[in-house]
């Protein structure tokens, strides 16, 4: 309150933060008593306040993080929160003790993937996506609460049949909620799971032209038609090539598009890199064994081709949704060259 007192700002700033800690931890051992002891009803009132907060449009979500570093987190916690369901369904019937401590980390993990999923509802690539992650995350949030109530029934009767198999149905719920989230967190990045898939074919090309280089090398690397001649593919080739320069260019302007357009950019490079990729090694074939040293420089050039196209997917999987002046973006412009 004293802005002159500026050599005791730091200390004040140090108490605060004592205090908060303190106050952290005070709230961790009541949630560990109260819960021990079959009492979960501050678990539920935290789990019901995240699915509350998802629909207050109050709460500012301005961030930097893109879909992907929501969706990156979402999928780790949602999965933890299937795993402690998971968990708790075993432990019903044999470690009672332990479904305290569990309800207390599902209630926590919900609450981040609840925050998250206000982030990423704004960051959506559309209204439907946003509605359906939304819709998603509350039916779990439902499910979340329904497993922490049955698991402080079943510490309060531990060895009651009926206790334990209402845990063990609320685990079973828990996980289809988790499964239609991650579903609805997918249908969101269709681009970069394109991405994702795109890369993985370049992969398998550069592969299969390393195999063509070895028969090429080896002076085995023979045209399937007799009299074939290079001058039959050279048109070919030709076309597939400027076909794949336009493609890169919309890959590159798809960094910055809906994940439908990125989608659509990914699958059409991969589809002419691999037309390009055998338009080549027939024309490879068709200059004869006796031109070894040119079959291996003419298809070592389109493995080149297709190392640079894994790149610059990678890149412009990492640049989805970015901000233009965000590092991954220059990576990608460099990527493009």
């Amino acid at each position: 309150g004293n802005p002159e007192a500026a050599a005791l700002h730091a200390e004040v700033d140090e108490v605060v933060e004592g205090t908060k800690d303190a106050l952290r931890e005070l709230e961790s051992t009541l949630e560990t008593i109260s819960t021990s002891q079959g009492v979960v009803t501050g678990l539920i009132e935290t789990i019901n306040r995240a699915m509350i907060r998802l629909d207050d449009s109050r709460i500012s979500t301005e961030s930097a993080d893109s879909y992907v570093d929501y969706q990156t987190r979402m999928v780790e916690a949602a999965k933890e929160i299937a795993r402690l369901a998971q968990e708790m369904s075993t432990k019903s019937s044999n470690d009672v003790a332990r479904l305290g401590p569990l309800a207390v980390d599902i209630a926590h993990k919900y609450t981040q993937l609840a925050r998250d999923c206000s982030g990423a509802s704004a960051a959506a690539s559309s209204p439907e996506v946003s509605s359906r992650l939304r819709n998603g995350v509350q039916d779990l949030g439902r499910a979340c609460g329904d497993i922490v109530r049955s698991a402080g029934a079943c510490q309060l009767s531990p060895g009651d049949a009926y206790a334990q198999r209402e845990v063990s149905e609320s685990g079973k719920v828990v996980t289809e909620r988790v499964s239609e989230v991650l579903s609805a967190l997918q249908a969101g990045s269709r681009g970069t799971q394109a991405c994702i898939n795109a890369a993985s074919t370049v992969s398998g090309i550069i592969g299969d032209l390393d195999t063509t280089i070895m028969f090429a090398t080896a002076g085995t690397l023979h045209a399937e038609n007799e009299g074939d001649t290079f001058a039959d593919h050279r048109e070919n080739i030709l076309k597939t090539a400027k076909a794949l320069v336009e493609d890169t260019k919309t890959l590159v302007a798809g960094a910055a598009s809906s994940q439908e357009q990125l989608a659509v950019a990914a699958q059409n490079a991969v589809s002419t890199i691999v037309q390009l990729a055998e338009v080549v090694k027939y024309g490879a074939a068709s200059l004869g064994t006796q031109n070894a040293e040119a079959q291996v420089m003419l298809i070592n050039a389109v493995k080149d081709v297709a190392s640079a196209l894994g790149d610059l997917i990678h890149a412009t999987k990492a640049a989805s949704g970015k901000p233009i002046n965000d590092p991954s973006m220059a990576h990608l412009k460099d990527s493009a060259k």
